[in-house]
Parts: C-alpha cells; sequence; structure tokens
C-alpha cells in the first residue's frame, strides 16, 4: 500500500513540477545525438500524452539574427519497448502551436524583415540511419494554409 502511494506521489510530483535533471539529462542527450537541443522553461509527465516540454525554443543563442523556433508545446514520444528494457530512447517529437522566424537579408538601413510560420504544427520521427520524417507541418503564412510531408 504504501509502495503505491508513493508511486502515485512520485507520478504527481513529475505532473506538477517536473522532470527532475536525472531524467532530464538522459532524454536531451538522446535529443542531442539526433541534431537537436531544446531549451525549454519546464519539462513535465502529463497523464495523457507522456512527457510534454513546454516554452520551446530552437534558435543559436550566439546568433540572435538566425532563424528561431518558438513552440508552446513539444510531446516527446519514447519507444516504449525500448523502456520495458530500461533504455531510452526518443521515436518522436510532437509540436503544437509554433511560429517559426526567419530573418531576410534587407538593404543596408532599411527595415529588417522577415519570413515567419505562424500556428505551426508538426510531427517529426526519427527513423535508422539519422534520417528524419516529417510526418505533418501545417503552418499559416501569408494568409495561406502549408502542409508539408518529408523524410
Amino acid at each position: 500500500m504504501a509502495l503505491g502511494l508513493g508511486g502515485f506521489v512520485f507520478l504527481l510530483y513529475l505532473n506538477q513540477v517536473g522532470l527532475p535533471d536525472f531524467l532530464k539529462k538522459p532524454l536531451l542527450n538522446q535529443l542531442h545525438a539526433r541534431g537537436l537541443d531544446l531549451y525549454f522553461s519546464r519539462l513535465r509527465l502529463r497523464w495523457t500524452r507522456g512527457i510534454v516540454a513546454e516554452d520551446v525554443n530552437l534558435g543559436q543563442a550566439a546568433e540572435p539574427l538566425g532563424p528561431q523556433l518558438f513552440i508552446d508545446e513539444a510531446e516527446v514520444r519514447l519507444n516504449h519497448a525500448a523502456l520495458l528494457r530500461f533504455k531510452l530512447k526518443v521515436d518522436a517529437l510532437i509540436l503544437r502551436k509554433g511560429r517559426f522566424c526567419y530573418p531576410l537579408p534587407g538593404k543596408p538601413g532599411s527595415r529588417a524583415t522577415q519570413f515567419n510560420l505562424e500556428d505551426m504544427g508538426a510531427e517529426l520521427w526519427f527513423l535508422p540511419d539519422d534520417r528524419w520524417e516529417i510526418r505533418r507541418l501545417d503552418a499559416q503564412c501569408l494568409q495561406s494554409k502549408i502542409e508539408i510531408v518529408g523524410s
């Protein structure tokens, strides 16, 4: 009984407070190995969706004028078969409510312009041999809807 209550309290902690560093670090290392460095405000366990990163920013900190990707939520899909063997393997990222900003080169002294994708959602799946598959990417751009798939 006490073990079950302790497990419930731990899951409640992961949901409300977030994942502790000893759980975050292997997950971030796995994503880094796939070529992604995530910066986020909180990484926590959601009851129905698993691990979710909130207020995600993908971009180069040293290059503030470079492309930037802001995402309200990024759901981390883990491989359940690997988890049963106590191994961590990220299968996919599901992105919700994103915004992509790409500065466009202009004439010196002119007002800077940028290319924006708004209200973006995507499914990014990690395949063997360092391949990525975009199963769905949709966004709004210049009052038009864009849908992209590819690998």
